[in-house]
């Protein structure tokens, strides 16, 4: 397993001491904590765990930010019966931040439908969601071009209202959309952030991301 909110779930549920068998996960999962269901499912789904299917499938019934993960995990053991709890979490409370979790998954399955959520969490007055809604963005990047509700998929134009950002590491979240993007528009845009942006960091990871070979690089 090399996943690595899987394994940052691991080191957090080792905390709690529970150990990260496949027996004990599953048992962790009636947990009357939520943040030890969460971890539990997550990591059973990213460790192919089949045989929790029938103890993640009563977590589609729980709270949005436990249901998010179990369909999720439930998806990536093969089984879709969590994918209406994932359309349905997606008019959920935005605060929490879970629609923005569930259109990324969502986009990361191929139904891109959430693409409008996450447009709304970057606008959001909260660092973590619209933080969270940079993240989700780089799922977005197979549909840049295409049209999802009758509406072209800009990504340019998404992270050019973006780049200005307050808080540097939905900045720095955006480049890495850029690189991955590779068209001479997205050069461009990062080759003024390298110059441009505030945050030295900022700008020498635009530099990084604009010549990857390169040592002549200046914060």
């Amino acid at each position: 397993m090399n996943d690595r909110l899987a394994i940052e779930w691991e080191r957090a549920l080792a905390a709690e001491g529970i150990t990260p068998t496949t027996e004990s996960l599953m048992a962790a999962l009636v947990s009357p904590h939520m943040h030890i269901r969460i971890g539990s499912a997550t990591i059973l789904g990213r460790r192919g765990e089949v045989k929790a299917l029938s103890y993640l499938k009563p977590l589609l019934k729980d709270r949005p930010l436990v249901r998010v993960e179990a369909a999720m995990s439930l998806y990536l053991l093969g089984d879709k019966s969590g994918i209406p709890a994932l359309i349905e979490i997606l008019d959920s409370d935005l605060i929490a931040g879970t629609p923005v979790t569930a259109a990324r998954y969502l986009a990361n399955i191929g139904d891109p439908r959430g693409f409008k959520i996450v447009l709304k969490a970057l606008r959001s007055d909260l660092d973590g969601t619209r933080l969270m809604a940079a993240v989700a963005l780089k799922s977005f990047v197979p549909y840049h071009g295409k049209e999802i509700d009758g509406h072209k998929v800009d990504l340019l134009f998404v992270i050019r209202q973006a780049i200005k950002d307050p808080n540097y590491l939905v900045r720095r979240e955006l480049l890495f959309i850029l690189a991955k993007l590779d068209d001479q528009k997205s050069k461009l845009i990062l080759s003024s952030i390298s110059r441009s942006d505030r945050n030295a960091q900022i700008r020498l990871k635009a530099q990084q991301l604009l010549f990857p070979n390169s040592d002549d690089r200046k914060p």
